[in-house]
């Protein structure tokens, strides 16, 4: 829909109207619209020969759409005049957002108030079926007593953009044309990208610290994990399988310090540092559209600081994500890769994933932070975020024993103050489950479990068969026997593909020195939990040969961190 309105003048000039509704088997849609005034005038110098001629372009548009859509609302206005006239303008978008509150966009801008051009974004997300008013006009005004010419102009021009079919939070006005705010060409060229508004894409920028070692096969292994999402649970329009990861790598002109520590806060102060200097290329921080660009980079792209060293309240961890929700996450690459020489790739691809995945909404227990649960198979989950191999006697291999994955099915819950072993989990054919089965009594040496996930019997205290008639009370999610027994009646199971958050625009979340939503410990992955992890004692139920947990595992840093680092 176009809304054109040039030169009006007189006495407010007039105005453009509509109402517009959207079409149910319409899946995105836009409005553009554009208005210019100017009044050139000779005034002479008595009062009775004041400027008495005004002018305003205006287009009003009120309207709903029948679903929750994202939007964006982009222009450029631009005005001048000379004293004592006045050229203004004015933007404003009210409406409710996808939660029911009420927002109200608005911005002035005035020829008396540099810049003379501005351009303006607004971004987010309407609830379905409610009234949404946008106004947009531009205005001169003409007075003053002194003889002389007036000359007053006015213009604007804007995109108001609906519609992202595949829910990536990506608009299919951007998948498919690209960012272009108005008058400075395309920021961000999209669909040159790779960007498809038929499939979900995420994109990463990855700037690694100087003296890191990279390592493109985990970041291969991310993309072909998220390339295998299933169809069902992404529901791409185009019906097909996968989530398109666009990891765009460092280019070279990195941070020269390799470590990061401290408290939460001062970690984030760093990394906030980091990125307000190294976020974009080289050609973007130097291009005479600098601004446009980055703030159309930070309306689609994650950022990761592919660290060596994290130490976190004096804690080394693998990663920490800002918050759940968010664009911003550190991996502990040296750290990480030194702790699994011989499995590096799988490693560092896990804990990518996992750190990108609480950026994506995932807690470690999925919808919780509730860690360790047996009914949850996901690499959020302590218990799979580092590769496991599985030996077989028969020389066979369990090949998902270990999967590069985020959870693809709810199981049954589990309340530990209720145990059944008959009940089993219902969980998928092959997979397995690892839990504790010691005693209840305190502090009894953990012992990890391992059994199959759709087995019809789970042998909860792993006294062996037949299986316990009457139900008991066990601790099978405590990590450690310094702490206490604590039995939770609410192991929830959650699938993860079909929950992810993807967006970023018009949402608080996204916006750097974001506030965590959950504690920082929540958020980083503390490697001293493997050590430990590793060196307890395993039980088999599965029948199908030894284990061997990460036996490589040892911690260690490929870069020397200290106090001194800047």
């Amino acid at each position: 829909v176009d809304f054109v309105a040039d030169e009006l003048a007189g006495n407010w000039g007039s105005e453009s109207k509509a109402e517009a509704k959207q079409n149910t088997q319409i899946s995105s849609f836009s409005i553009h619209g554009t208005g210019e005034i100017k009044v050139d005038e000779t005034v002479g110098g008595a009062p009775e020969a004041q400027c008495g001629s005004d002018a305003t372009s205006r287009v009003q548009v009120t309207f709903t759409v029948p679903v929750n859509a994202p939007f964006s609302l982009t222009g450029i206005f631009e005005a001048s005049a000379n004293s004592p006239s006045l050229a203004e303008g004015s933007v404003s978008f009210t409406g409710f957002d996808e939660n029911g509150s009420l927002f109200w966009m608005q911005k002035h801008f005035s020829a008396t108030d540099p810049p003379e051009e501005s351009w303006f974004f607004f971004t987010g997300t309407v609830k379905a079926d409610t009234e949404l008013n946008l106004l947009i006009f531009a205005d001169g005004f003409c007075g003053g007593e002194e003889a002389g010419v007036v000359a007053v102009a006015a213009s604007f021009d804007f995109d108001l953009d609906f519609g992202d079919r595949d829910g990536d939070g990506l608009l299919d006005s951007w998948e498919e044309n690209g960012i272009d705010f108005p008058g400075d060409g395309i920021e961000i060229d999209l669909p040159g990208m790779g960007a498809d508004p038929d499939r979900k894409d995420i994109f990463v920028e990855i700037d690694v610290m100087e003296g890191v070692p990279n390592d493109l096969l985990a970041l291969i292994l991310v993309d072909g994990a998220f390339a295998q999402a299933p169809a069902e649970m992404v529901n791409n329009p185009n019906g097909e399988p996968g989530i398109n990861v666009h990891l765009i790598h460092d280019d070279g002109d990195a941070p020269a310090f390799a470590s990061i520590f401290g408290t939460y806060e001062e970690i984030w102060d760093q990394f906030d540092a980091i990125k307000n200097e190294f976020f974009g290329s080289p050609s973007d921080r130097n291009h005479p559209n600098k601004v446009g660009i980055r703030r159309a980079r930070e309306m689609i792209f994650r950022y990761c600081v592919w660290a060596d060293t994290v130490v976190s309240d004096g804690n080394l961890i693998g990663g920490q994500a800002e918050a759940i929700r968010s664009n911003d996450f550190i991996l502990a690459a040296g750290a990480v890769g030194d702790s699994h020489p011989t499995m590096k790739s799988k490693a560092l691809a896990a804990n990518f994933m996992h750190e990108l995945g609480h950026t994506l909404g995932l807690q470690h227990g999925g919808q919780d932070g509730v860690n360790i649960k047996p009914n949850y198979l996901s690499i959020m989950n302590y218990l799979y975020v580092f590769p496991i191999d599985k030996i077989t006697a028969q020389g066979t291999n369990a090949k998902d024993f270990w999967r590069l994955d985020y959870s693809r099915s709810s199981m049954r819950s589990l309340d530990e103050t209720d145990l059944v072993e008959g009940d089993g989990l219902d969980g998928p054919q092959g997979r397995p489950i690892i839990f504790n089965s010691s005693s209840d009594s305190f502090p009894e040496p953990i012992v990890w479990t391992v059994a199959w996930a759709d087995s019809a019997v789970v042998d909860w205290n792993n006294n062996g068969p037949p299986a316990d008639p009457d139900p008991y009370q066990l601790d099978i999610n405590r990590v450690s026997e310094s702490m206490p027994v604590n039995f939770q009646t609410d192991l929830v199971s959650f699938s993860d593909w079909d929950r992810l958050w993807y967006h970023l625009s018009g949402t608080e979340e996204f916006n750097d020195g974001s506030d965590p939503t959950v504690g920082s410990m929540m958020l980083g992955i503390e490697l001293d939990f493997f050590e430990a992890f590793y060196a307890v004692d395993w039980v088999d139920q599965t029948a199908l040969g030894d284990l061997v947990f990460a036996n490589d595992f040892e911690l260690g840093s490929t870069t020397a961190w200290s106090d001194t680092v800047p």
